[in-house]
């Protein structure tokens, strides 16, 4: 992972990147250089972005909601950070990923 945390959702993805936001603690990053990313953020990169990507991999990718989890998890993020702060419920994540699950079919 790079100094912004920029990184696929899963190895190998080549469409789907998460990360820290531009300019997440004081961090300054050039808006031609932001510009080039197609990337998920939140402000660590960790937390919602762990949700959303898991999301992804269930839905775009076909993933378990198990094996999206842990794919996450593989790509350095936690999808279950935003939960451990409070500022999600542990079944919006899963209800989350459930909703991804009925938009493939």
């Amino acid at each position: 992972m790079n100094e912004y945390g920029f990184c696929a959702a899963f190895d190998g993805e080549k469409v789907v990147f998460g990360a820290q936001r531009p300019g997440y603690l004081l961090k300054n990053v050039e808006e031609d250089e932001v510009r080039e990313w197609i990337v998920v953020n939140c402000s660590g990169g960790p937390g919602r972005t762990g949700h959303v990507l898991g999301a992804w991999l269930v839905f775009g990718r076909g993933f378990s909601i198990e094996d999206a989890l842990k794919a996450v998890e593989r790509a350095g993020r936690d999808p279950y950070e935003a939960v451990r702060c409070g500022n999600a419920e542990e079944d919006d994540l899963i209800d989350i990923l459930k909703f991804a699950q009925t938009l493939r079919t």
